[in-house]
This record gives structure tokens, C-alpha cells and sequence, in this order.
């Protein structure tokens, strides 16, 4: 049975790994490498237990997952709050100010310039998607589908790039943070149908804000990444919260 206790389970679980992970990765990054990027011998205890920390706070999340209501419509899952609102239109405004910085930074780069104006497009429609739903109108998913489709096309161009770097462990936490991401788009977006999946949904956004708050120990010094990395945590995080505390369950909380 869906409990208060195991609402507030779930989100402490995300969240305390979350933090976890930033501090578990900063310590891989800067005790654990060379010069050349290769794992020290010394330091495989810090990543080792990154990754534990990782799996067994998605483990965790998996099984919770299991006690919540399945609900499927968009007014059930997401509150007309404010507040909520206000977190996702901040999300709109890093993920088109990232991509603008980024799209100055290329040349040449037909895909990627063309994955830029999408994540511009995508976080301008997120923002008015924002203020759409704050004037109490439903919105429509038509808002969502930049943003799909620029989180297809930011993986295919990081995973090109990420693979000319033969070490994994370099950037798999911001692979999953992008693959994580763009499942909880679109499961996002089924609810905007009334054919939404609360317990899927629930699980990809955790995920998300997992993996990208780890990926944004990577990102110090480069503006453009922390904020991409940045507005996945809010989006992400943002949307988390909603469907675990503010969806509407048949049964009353015991």
C-alpha cells in the first residue's frame, strides 16, 4: 500500500544518493586518475563504492516503486502549484541558455548545431509550457516534443564524442544521466494523453536526477555542461517530487 512513509522513502533515497554521488565522483576525479585519465590502483575504493551507492539506491527505488497507485492522467499526477511551475520554467531557461553557449562554441558541426536550436526551441517551449499551466490551462504535449527530440540528438552527439575516449568510467554517468533523461521525457509526455505510467515515470526521473547530480561533479569550470547537467537535476527533480507528493491516489495515506 501506497504510505506517506514510503513517499518520503523514496525521495530521501534519491536525493541522499544524489549528494552522495556528487561527493563519491569528486573524490574519483581527483584522487583516483593520473595524468593520462587512468584509474589508480589506490583510488578503486572511491569508485567502487560509487557504484554501489548507485545501484542500491536504484534498487531501492525499483522496489518502492512497486507500493504506489498506478495513475494515468495528467490533473491525478502533476499539481497546478505554482512552485512547480516555476522549477520547470527554470529548467527551460538553462537547458536554451546551455545550448546557446554551445551553439557559439561549434562550427561546422552540422548535427550538433542542429541539436542546439532544438535544446533552445525545447527549453523556450518548456517555458511556456510553464506559463501556460500557471495561467490553469492544461498544456499540450506538443511542448514536450523539442525536447524529446533535442535529448535524442544531445546522446547520439555526446556518445560521439565520448567515444573516442576508450575509458568508461570517464563518462558513463553522463550517458545514463542522457539516456535516463530522455526516457523521463517521454514518459512525461504520455500523461499529457491521460495514458501516463506514474510508477515508470517515477523510476526514469529518479534516475535522472541521480546520474545527472553525479555528472555535475564533472562539469566544474565549464559553464555550458554544469548548466545542461543542472536543468536535468531541476527538470528531473521537479517532476519527481510531483508524482510522489502530489499525485492523487484512490485510498487515503495510512
Amino acid at each position: 500500500m501506497e504510505t506517506k512513509a514510503k513517499r518520503l522513502a523514496l525521495i530521501l533515497i534519491t536525493f541522499a544518493a544524489s549528494v552522495g554521488g556528487i561527493i563519491l565522483r569528486r573524490l574519483v576525479l581527483q584522487h583516483s586518475m593520473d595524468k593520462n585519465r587512468l584509474l589508480l590502483e589506490s583510488g578503486r575504493g572511491y569508485l567502487y563504492g560509487l557504484l554501489a551507492l548507485t545501484t542500491a539506491a536504484l534498487v531501492a527505488v525499483f522496489v518502492l516503486i512497486f507500493f504506489f497507485q498506478k495513475l494515468t492522467t495528467l490533473k491525478d499526477n502533476l499539481s497546478p502549484k505554482p512552485v512547480w511551475k516555476i522549477l520547470m520554467g527554470a529548467a527551460g531557461v538553462f537547458i536554451a541558455a546551455g545550448n546557446l553557449m554551445r551553439m557559439k562554441a561549434i562550427s561546422g558541426d552540422k548535427l550538433g548545431s542542429l541539436t542546439c536550436i532544438l535544446g533552445i526551441l525545447g527549453g523556450l517551449a518548456l517555458l511556456a509550457l510553464a506559463a501556460v499551466q500557471m495561467m490553469d490551462k492544461r498544456g499540450s504535449f506538443l511542448f514536450l516534443l523539442p525536447l524529446c527530440l533535442w535529448a535524442a540528438l544531445q546522446l547520439i552527439c555526446d556518445y560521439k564524442l565520448w567515444s573516442k575516449d576508450p575509458i568508461l568510467v570517464d563518462y558513463c554517468f553522463k550517458m545514463l544521466a542522457d539516456i535516463t533523461g530522455m526516457l523521463a521525457i517521454f514518459h512525461i509526455g504520455g500523461f499529457f494523453f491521460d495514458y501516463g505510467k506514474r510508477r515508470l515515470s517515477i523510476f526514469w526521473c529518479a534516475a535522472c536526477t541521480l546520474f545527472s547530480a553525479i555528472s555535475l561533479a564533472d562539469c566544474f569550470g565549464d559553464i555550458e555542461a554544469f548548466l545542461h547537467r543542472l536543468s536535468l537535476v531541476l527538470l528531473a527533480g521537479c517532476f519527481l517530487l510531483q508524482l510522489v507528493f502530489c499525485s492523487k491516489p484512490e485510498h487515503k495515506d495510512v
